[in-house]
């Protein structure tokens, strides 16, 4: 094999070796990018929720305590259990009810209920928590018993999420009755957290039935595709204490989901330090993801293209400023090797294979004169 030939293949090679290497590396690059702008997506969505969090919370119970701290309120509920108390068990329900109306109105709870000092529904307001009449054996009213303070939790019942706030109205250390009031937990929470985050969100509400998604900003083709992979991921731990931080750090658990637009990254996240009742979806949208790929792909190919063509360019400097008139000073002395001595070497190429090629021909001018000299020689021997 000629050395042109040899050094084309040797240099094909070589691009073919750098532009394997660029592609592997602009995949691994991509790879590696994409997901880093993903998980600063879900990152940044998981503290957006975490203030939106604590400010629905602060707020339920701020409004819960001065209502539940109101003596004038205090004393009529008092007053109306009392009845009960006094006519054989019947509770004044309805001056209740028009009180409670009044003060839900003014407070905006979705849902505001009297209980009775063992956890008894008396009057419940609001259609989410309609169904659930008995409140002694749940969580949160243990909660209460043990502190006599407020608690807050998050219930899921029916599909709906409720954040809900038990208080007990005390008239000195006797408990009277107990005020539970809630806000929903629904479409108004996620659309601003979607909007600041800008990514999709699903509400998942988990109960002994069935999970539920709530609200999903995906719409309701995904909902399959959301509940199954929440299914298959682990359940996520209550949330712990953070001993740098004043607050709970909430669990959270990153995945791959394949919707229908196709697959992207999500996030896990127990909903008001509640795993067990609610969870937060965060989805990468995937339009966002392709525009993100696009954005780094296109001046990775750029480069890359670049890379290419000056490779080609210094293939082209190196065949033909060295490789070509290499390989011409070979074939000539190929011939010259085979009787041929007429043959003159091209002058071309630069430093010593110009020198060389100089020589080559100095060398053959001088074997054609002696070659001359001898066949003269033989002629006049001959006459």
């Amino acid at each position: 094999m000629s050395i042109q030939k040899r050094s084309s293949w040797t240099m094909l090679l070589l691009i073919v070796a750098v532009s394997t290497a660029g592609i592997l590396a602009t995949w691994w690059q991509d790879r590696d990018i994409t997901r880093l702008i993903d998980n600063h997506a879900l990152q940044s969505l998981q503290s957006i929720q975490h203030f939106a969090e604590d400010s629905k919370r602060r707020e339920l119970e701020l409004k819960s305590a001065i209502l539940a701290s109101n003596p004038g309120f205090v004393g009529y509920v008092s007053q109306a259990m009392s009845v009960g108390a006094e006519t054989g068990g019947v509770v004044d329900a309805a001056s209740i009810r028009d009180l409670l109306e009044a003060r839900r109105d003014q407070y905006n709870f979705d849902v505001a209920a009297v209980l009775d000092p063992r956890g008894k529904t008396v009057v419940m307001l609001g259609e989410a928590l309609r169904s659930q009449q008995d409140f002694s054996l749940t969580p949160l009213m243990a909660k209460v018993r043990a502190s006599s303070q407020p608690a807050i939790d998050l219930l899921s019942e029916k599909g709906n999420l409720v954040l809900v706030s038990l208080s007990p109205m005390l008239r000195g250390d006797t408990i009277e009755a107990l005020l539970l009031t809630g806000v929903a937990i629904d479409q108004k929470f996620v659309t601003p957290l979607a909007a600041a985050g800008r990514v999709d969100l699903a509400l998942i509400g988990l109960n002994r039935v069935g999970n539920t998604v709530v609200f999903s900003t995906l719409g309701n083709e995904d909902n399959a595709a959301i509940l199954e992979a929440v299914q298959a991921e682990p359940a996520l731990a209550p949330a712990v204490p953070d001993a740098t931080a004043t607050n709970a750090v909430e669990p959270s658990r990153d995945f791959n989901i394949q919707l229908q637009a196709g697959k992207t990254r999500a996030s896990i996240t127990a909903l008001f330090d509640s795993p067990s009742s609610g969870l937060l979806l965060s989805i990468v949208p995937v339009e966002q993801r392709i525009v993100s790929t696009g954005a780094i792909r296109t001046p990775m190919l750029i480069a890359g293209v670049g890379v290419l063509i000056i490779l080609l360019g210094v293939w082209w400097l190196v065949q033909g400023r060295f490789v070509s008139p290499l390989s011409h000073l070979v074939d000539m002395s190929d011939r010259v090797l085979h009787g041929d001595i007429q043959v003159v070497a091209r002058d071309t190429g630069s430093g010593d294979i110009s020198k060389i090629a100089a020589a080559f021909n100095q060398a053959l001018a001088g074997l054609r004169g002696y070659k001359e000299v001898i066949e003269k020689r033989e002629k006049e021997k001959t006459r």
